[in-house]
């Protein structure tokens, strides 16, 4: 093998490295509180004293492709204050 495939093929090798941690940095950037570890499940919920049913589940697999997955959850949902979180009573 010349020097010069083996420098081409480590070059296109460290370049899809590269992609892939770059991907994986930007997903985990914006749940760094580990939010998804608890709601990625599907029946998280509660039921409130009136009777309604309030789903806390997110799917990640969405979640992934929409504007939220670069902003912290914490941006929006800043009655939130430690994590782990106790139960949270308001909407």
């Amino acid at each position: 093998m010349s020097s010069h495939r083996i420098v081409r093929t480590s070059a296109i090798l460290l370049t899809v490295v590269c992609i892939f941690l770059s991907v994986g940095a930007v997903a985990r950037a914006a749940d760094e509180d580990n939010c998804l570890m608890c709601h990625k499940y599907r029946f998280l919920g509660r039921i409130d004293e009136k009777g309604t049913r309030h789903n806390y589940n997110v799917n990640p697999t969405i979640y992934d492709e929409t504007v939220h997955r670069t902003i912290s959850c914490r941006e929006c949902h800043n009655y939130i204050k430690k994590i782990p979180h106790d139960p949270v009573t308001e909407q």
